[in-house]
């Protein structure tokens, strides 16, 4: 079988430059990006964007990808006269709600494994986009409906914000010995805080533990 030559092709912003000498050869590629930088690539991921037509590069694609969607995104808002709006302001909490720790809202969200879909995540742009096709508007705050479930179009809606606050992941039902009521009534007919019970909750804790281990009581 002949050997594999990648020699001298173009792909994406990468030129293939030589063979790089690895235990398997033919097996990865050094390569120069139009910006001058030079990488590896292995020849699976080289013959996946030529199949795909990614504009594989550096990490100076990913920035480019990156510049394109955050420039789409301006000229969306400035079109609906919604430049640095409360819109963009909405992404962002999403976003660091569900990807950065340190937000004091994380444990609800990314910590319980809550994410946003690649489409939104990787462009912002696609967002607006389809919050204004779904008739956002100020005063509407973007809800999940299914509380457990990640931000994506199918999940998500835009509901006025005093609404919101009774359709939290605290105001969730639960069913025990045949009655169903909210964590917060639960937490008022156990004696126990409503923290106390919403920790168990967003832990995974099955029904059975979360109801009958014993709580540190309220004093009276």
């Amino acid at each position: 079988m002949a050997k594999l030559n990648m020699v001298g092709k173009v792909i994406g912003r990468l030129v293939v430059l030589s063979p790089f000498n690895t235990s398997k050869p033919g097996r990865h590629w050094k390569c120069r990006c139009e910006c001058g930088f030079e990488t590896i690539q292995s020849t699976s991921k080289l013959n996946e964007a030529v199949k795909k037509g990614k504009n594989i590069g550096c990490k100076c694609a990913r920035e480019a990808s990156i510049l394109k969607a955050a420039k789409a995104a301006v000229q969306i808002l400035r079109k609906h006269g919604l430049n640095h709006s409360k819109l963009h302001w909405m992404y962002d909490n999403m976003m660091k709600r569900c990807y950065r720790p340190e937000t004091n809202r994380y444990e609800r969200y990314g910590g319980r494994g809550i994410g946003v879909c690649q489409e939104w995540s990787d462009d912002r742009s696609a967002f607006y986009t389809w919050a204004l096709e779904q008739g956002w508007e100020v005063g509407l705050s973007i809800d999940r409906i299914d509380v457990d479930g990640d931000y994506t179009p199918t999940n998500c809606r835009f509901i006025p914000i005093e609404r919101q606050a009774s359709n939290t992941s605290r105001n969730r039902y639960l069913e025990w010995n045949g009655k169903r009521q909210t964590v917060s009534d639960w937490a008022r007919e156990l004696g126990v805080r409503p923290q106390a019970l919403q920790h168990r909750v967003d832990r995974g804790w099955n029904l059975h533990r979360m109801f009958t281990q014993p709580f540190r009581r309220i004093h009276q």
